[in-house]
């Protein structure tokens, strides 16, 4: 089929589904010069300026879109064609005009907006460059033409130019069809089988594809586009570029599919994706009537590949190739109409389905000759718009390709898309040389730049005295400062004399009950006190490695943990513990000072020692639910306080407030910290640590010149009313810290510092003091001979600014696990960096490097979910939810309501507990920063966050979420006049019976068009100014209100006075038959073809204990069906037509039937089910009541899906 001229007298024709979408842009955005197009052309000769005039108008007259403009009707843009449109040659003289100059102007000119409405869309410049020189720019909005009709125009100026100079009439053929026949014909040939076939297709190649993939940038992503670009050009050398064509013909496929295989393996190294996601331009001018015109016939096809699986690049390459043809076979459904088939997660951010545009373009511009006027192209002005991430184009000149990237500047830096061009070419270079190279060789070799600044950030070399150990250093200190302040606790103050001492005692004690053949495990089970102190410094004095308890952990745990140690001794402050009773080693009874009062010698035991150098074991959480004990040596222990010496730093005049348990390895820093420095450690006891006021109250009294804690910790302090102290060194770690926070702690002109390590690389790996206003707040960099790498799934660096697991080297890395070599050997690897082949941590951090040297942590590898396509850090939204006023603490998790029902559950700690959450406003403020998929679909509120003893969210402690709280599928009433009338807007438009306030219109299956329709009856219905983009911004019935009602309140006032029949403009004439929706003629006619089939009877039961009484049922069924009249509709066939016939009042009995037992109940019920309905008599819902027992019943509602859809059953 092909479009015909049949509409040539009419004035106002439907819009081709890509000018819809360009106009809806419009829409949204307000008028841009994203879209505008431009041709500059160098004339040199003779130019004419007043026969161009006249050659203008006669191909204005000749292409009916270059008299186009575009109008609204009910919300839907129609294109108007004018019977003459004035489009003036504007002549300028620019003589001497440098070529930046030039291209200034140029680039200039193509900013200047068009008015899709006002029109015209076409201007046409002339600059008088010199004698004879001249250049002609034309520059038209992308909504009438595209780069193809720059072409077809400029060819028909030149003939119509010849001809008018030469005295003649242009005469050229006449056009077959104009562009608005072709968009008629789109939307009538779409309207048959080849959009379902094409359609089809689609569906199947972009199911649960990326919706976002992101290149290494060096901003954050707007939350809007602003469409700000610019442009990197490369030249690719001769050989290079016949050498890509060889491979092309040798491989049988296409130049455009070399380059894009190559590109997917860039993007995937860069992205972090295996599957990868372009889009690419395709003319759309498959029939030879369309070839002449002027007028918007480029499609864009989504080209998605997997390249997992490390594949050679000629395996990669016919994937490619297979994939590019299968893309091209199915060319002709518009990439609008894609889009609102699939209906992707809308996000004003980026564009949808794909972000990166990748395009060849060797077709050579041929340029129309003109008589006596050699003609060549023109100046081009940079870039300065972007209407994606990156718009990657080759392009063949004189035998050569040159890459031109167009860049969204508000993300990258000239620089980084210069370098990806590096890497790109070298990987183009590797597979012309090889083309069955692995996929996973490619792009390896970071640019030197990279690789350098790498080199410079690791560079962390740090000399000290490595024989010396940190109790040592404790010792020494003493001896130095003898009278100076070890320890405060509670009122009681200790030397640092009196502490050495108190560790020789503890030492020599130990050394007599120590075996000597080995380094043992001596266990500490010890309140908070100075004894805590002495019996950690003791052990290691005396050669063994101490084993931190926490006494608040459960018995078993304390049992299991020094079960699974192998612990010879246990030093403890309470010998009667429970959790004692089974330790058949010896016990080591010390008072609160830390003085031996008592050793019991155990039974002789079978225990195994630990490394000699061992300073420690602590354990952590495990993944199969039983803690792992996790090495330490003196070596590292040494390395990390030295490092921490230095920076953050401490002096003799310090005095730092333990507030962490001696179980988290962080407790470390606390204690040595300030003892190897002569500063002072105040012991806050276990219950003050735990209480916010009672801390706020100790900080003030004892006056600490540093404090280390969680985030969760100094939230509780923040929360009980603490406000700072100032000049206070502030240490943050054991979770990310979010901006909200930091202001808090640095509002009292504190030194912030944010720590970041896994216990097995030694406490801390990296630290970075927070000023106000970084954003985004990173860890860092590395601590004193320490290295960090960034590695990618193949265990590669990772380029800068590519997400990838963070991996630790360098002299604080554990010994490795306690008793698991095989747990040890998966997480401690060799460095695949390093010369020396070290060892490297594998932290399970996801994290990636910043320009500026310092890490950016993105969450955790096994946090990272997916969640309609879209790849979502849900630490991420914890940030956002933190950010709102009122919310002191979020804790995020997925639930899977249902299988393949996954949805986002936010838990929140209100600021004010007795208040409450105000859910419907905390996603209005949600929405604000973050995409509607990533707002929880449900809020819980609790008094606090529960934590584990190290200070951590413990997330199997959170409560079970509770849907049913928010009804059916979440499905909220409205709840005054504003929410009821846009409700009923938004059920008009998508064609659904019920709307709940906070359902959002897209994932209702709402697009672009029914966008623009809703906020047209919306703005009639109410008399306001709401703009499209609010819909964007807050798509939900909740959103639009608030907006509303922040609008003009005396013309809200007005609009809600109006008699309601106004603000529902649906309403019909019911004493009329209703014509069906397309859904009821499709089910009509399949019930008129299998008359009775049960196949789409709804059911709907549910059990009901306790007395029923059948009266007040059947008045309820009865308000429901005068409240909803589709339950009091029957579909009629007239004049072969389905039709809704509504009755005015319709009785459905409420059956009730005695059921002897359980499996009775069961068969009657699939009865029930199967019993059919006749559409026309009606009525076409039942309620059925089972009676198994005298209080025990089964009500049961079935109704036809012609008249109602699994939401109704919801909502009924």
């Amino acid at each position: 089929m092909s479009p015909s001229k049949s509409i040539a007298e009419q004035y106002e024709f439907p819009v081709s589904f890509a000018q819809q979408r360009l106009w809806f842009l419009d829409q949204l955005e307000g008028p841009g010069a994203a879209y505008n197009v431009k041709l500059p052309v160098r004339l040199s000769g003779p130019i004419d300026p007043e026969c161009l005039q006249r050659a203008i108008d006669y191909v204005v007259d000749r292409h009916e879109s270059l008299r186009t403009t575009f109008a609204s009707r009910n919300g839907a843009p129609v294109q108007i064609v004018s019977s003459s449109v004035e489009v003036p040659l504007v002549t300028q003289k620019l003589r001497d005009a440098t070529p930046d100059r030039l291209q200034r102007k140029v680039g200039e000119l193509a900013l200047h907006e068009f008015s899709l409405e006002q029109g015209p869309l076409l201007r046409v410049h002339l600059f008088d460059l010199d004698e004879d020189e001249n250049l002609l720019v034309i520059i038209m909005h992308h909504i009438i033409g595209d780069a193809w009709s720059s072409g077809v125009l400029f060819h028909d100026l030149a003939r119509a130019y010849d001809a008018i100079v030469a005295g003649e009439t242009p005469d050229l053929p006449e056009l077959p069809i104009q562009y608005a026949d072709f968009a008629v014909w789109q939307r009538d040939w779409l309207a048959g089988p080849h959009l379902d076939q094409q359609a089809d297709y689609w569906r199947t190649q972009l199911a649960d594809a990326p919706g976002l993939l992101e290149w290494p940038a060096d901003r954050p992503r707007p939350r809007r586009q602003t469409f700000s670009g610019g442009k990197v050009l490369h030249a690719l050398s001769a050989d290079l570029s016949v050498g890509l064509k060889d491979l092309a013909q040798r491989q049988s496929c296409t130049l455009f599919m070399v380059l894009l295989a190559a590109f997917d393996v860039l993007m995937a190294r860069y992205t972090g994706s295996e599957d990868t996601v372009v889009g690419t331009p395709i003319a759309g001018r498959q029939r030879t009537e369309v070839e002449g015109l002027v007028g918007l016939f480029v499609n864009t096809l989504v080209m998605r590949v997997d390249v997992g699986g490390n594949p050679t690049f000629a395996e990669l390459l016919a994937r490619v190739r297979a994939i590019s043809i299968d893309a091209f076979s199915n060319q002709e459904l518009p990439f609008e109409k894609l889009v609102e088939i699939l209906q992707p997660a809308r996000d004003m951010s980026h564009t949808p389905l794909f972000q990166t545009m990748f395009a060849l373009q060797n077709t050579p511009w041929e340029a129309q000759p003109i008589r006596g006027v050699t003609v060549s192209p023109g100046e081009t002005s940079p870039g300065e718009t972007a209407k994606f991430d990156l718009s990657w184009s080759a392009n063949e000149f004189d035998g050569e390709l040159w890459l031109s990237v167009e860049y969204n500047s508000d993300l990258f830096d000239a620089t980084t898309i210069e370098q990806l061009v590096a890497v790109y070419e070298s990987m183009l270079v590797a597979i012309v040389e090889n083309p069955s190279i692995e996929t996973a060789s490619l792009g390896v070799a970071l640019p030197h730049s990279d690789l350098r600044r790498l080199a410079d950030w690791n560079d962390t070399a740090m000399a000290y005295d490595r024989g010396v150990t940190v109790v040592e250093r404790v010792l020494e200190q003493a001896r130095r400062t003898p009278d100076a302040i070890a320890i405060e606790d509670d009122g009681e103050r200790m030397t640092h004399a009196e502490l050495a001492s108190r560790i020789e005692g503890m030492a020599d004690n130990l050394r007599n009950v120590l075996p000597s053949n080995e380094t043992q495990v001596a266990a500490i089970l010890v309140d908070r006190s100075p004894a805590m102190v002495v019996a950690v410094f003791g052990a290691m004095h005396a050669g063994a490695a101490y084993l931190p308890l926490d006494p608040q952990y459960p018995a078993e745990r304390i049992e299991y943990m020094l079960d699974d140690s192998g612990s010879a001794i246990l030093i403890t402050d309470d010998a009667e513990r429970g959790a004692l009773r089974s330790f058949g080693g010896t016990l080591v009874v010390v008072d609160e000072a830390g003085a031996v009062t008592s050793v019991r010698r155990g039974d002789p035991i079978d225990v195994c020692g630990v490394a000699a150098g061992t300073a420690y074991v602590i354990y952590t959480s495990g993944s199969t639910g039983l803690p792992k004990g996790v090495c330490i040596s003196h070596a590292a222990l040494a390395n990390f306080i030295v490092s921490m010496t230095r920076t953050p730093g401490i002096s003799p005049g310090d005095r730092l407030l333990a507030v962490t348990t001696l179980s988290f390895d962080i407790a470390a820093l606390e204690l040595m910290l300030p003892l190897t420095a002569g500063a002072t450690v105040i012991i806050a006891s276990t219950e003050t640590a735990a209480d916010g006021r009672a801390l706020a109250t100790m900080i003030d009294a004892c006056e600490p010149s540093v404090m280390q804690a969680t985030p969760s910790t100094w939230r509780m302090l923040l929360n009980a009313g603490w406000q700072g102290r100032q000049g206070m060194t502030i240490l943050c770690g054991g979770e990310p810290l979010d901006r909200a926070l930091a202001r808090q702690l640095l509002s009292p002109r504190n030194e912030l510092w944010n720590m970041y390590g896994p216990t097995e690389t030694t406490i801390w790996s990296t630290c970075m003091r927070i000023a106000d206003g970084d954003t985004p707040i990173t860890v860092g960099r590395p601590i004193g001979n320490t290295r960090i790498h960034i590695l990618d799934g193949q265990m590669r660096l990772a380029p800068i600014g590519v997400a990838g697991e963070l991996c630790i080297g360098g002299e604080g890395l554990a010994d490795g696990y306690h008793r698991r070599p095989e747990l040890t050997d998966e997480r401690f690897v060799v460095d695949p960096v390093a010369a020396d082949g070290g060892r490297l941590y594998r932290t399970g951090d996801r994290a990636r490097w910043r320009r500026d040297g310092t890490l950016e942590l993105l969450g955790r590898m096994d946090r990272q979910v997916k969640l309609r396509g879209f790849r979502i850090e849900l630490g991420e939204i914890e940030a956002a939810l933190t950010s709102v006023s009122g919310i002191e603490a979020a804790v995020v998790v997925l639930d899977e309501v249902s299988p393949g029902d996954t949805r986002i559950v936010a838990y929140v700690v209100p600021e004010a507990p007795k208040e409450g959450v105000d859910t419907a406003r905390l996603r209005d403020e949600l929405r604000r920063g973050l995409p509607d998929y990533m707002v929880p679909s449900l809020t819980v509120a609790m008094p606090s966050v529960p934590l584990t003893p190290n200070g951590k969210v413990d997330r199997r402690a959170l409560p079970w979420p509770d849907w049913s709280s928010l009804g059916a599928d979440g499905f909220v009433a409205p709840r005054d006049a504003i929410e009821t009338a846009v409700a009923d807007l938004f059920a008009e438009v998508l064609g659904r019976p019920a709307i709940g306030v906070h359902d959002s219109f897209f994932e209702l299956g709402g697009h672009s068009l029914l966008a623009t329709q809703l906020v047209a009856r919306i703005r009639d219905a109410f008399a306001a100014e709401l703009p499209l983009r609010a819909l964007f911004d807050a798509p939900t019935v909740a959103g639009l209100a608030e907006f509303l009602r922040s609008d003009d309140a005396e013309a809200l006032a007005r609009a809600l006075a109006r008699p309601h029949h106004q603000l529902r403009p649906r309403a019909a004439d019911r004493r009329h038959d209703v014509p069906a929706s397309f859904v009821q003629q499709r089910m009509w006619f399949l019930d008129r073809l299998e008359p009775g089939n049960p196949v789409y009877n709804l059911v709907r039961s549910m059990r009901v204990s306790g007395e029923l009484e059948v009266a007040p049922l059947e008045q309820a069924v009865a308000a429901l069906v005068m409240r909803h009249e589709t339950l009091r509709t029957t579909i009629v066939g007239v004049d072969g037509e389905a039709m809704q016939r509504i009755e005015d009042e319709c009785r459905v009995p409420v059956v009730i039937e005695s059921i002897d037992s359980g499996a009775a109940i069961d068969t009657r019920l699939a009865a029930i089910a199967r019993r059919p309905f006749d559409l026309a008599t009606g009525p076409l819902v039942r309620v059925h009541v089972l009676q198994s027992g005298e209080r025990e019943h089964v009500l049961v509602l079935i109704i036809h899906h012609i008249v109602a859809d699994g939401w109704s059953m919801a909502v009924l």
